[in-house]
């Protein structure tokens, strides 16, 4: 299957690169300016927007402290953990008002995927009811 012409949504578990946050402008108005869930070991900084560039109902980017994690091995691995549990957890933010999501891991060890996905999940549901409720800031 030709995954370069295929568009973003077709695969129900898939990240494709639309969906990841990149621009620099939003990244810091989520740092200064977006609301935030909690479920340890995921903060989620959010941000509900107006339009995102494209047709997707959201973007996501992926954070480890350096100061915690010295190691660019172990950074890296807990950050593909948390892109996975993304992948599979991100069911809760389909089709809801579009926001930029900055998911921050706080915690000072390494933890397990089934940890990470049910702290996904809690911080995703958190999200979507609060940009239900609310709407676009």
């Amino acid at each position: 299957m030709d995954t370069t012409t295929m568009t973003p949504g077709k695969r129900p578990y898939g990240f494709p690169k639309a969906y990841r946050l990149k621009r620099r402008k939003l990244i810091e108005a989520l740092v200064s300016g977006g609301r935030s869930e909690f479920a340890w070991p995921v903060k989620a900084v959010y941000l509900p927007v107006e339009q995102l560039p494209g047709v997707v109902p959201f973007q996501a980017t992926v954070s480890v402290s350096r100061k915690k994690f010295r190691k660019a091995v172990r950074r890296n691995r807990i950050k593909r953990l948390m892109r996975e549990a993304f992948r599979l957890e991100q069911k809760h933010l389909q089709n809801r008002v579009p926001v930029a999501v900055l998911l921050i891991y706080v915690a000072r060890e390494e933890v397990p995927l089934d940890t990470l996905r049910q702290a996904m999940q809690k911080v995703l549901t958190g999200i979507t009811f609060q940009t239900q409720s609310h709407g676009p800031a």
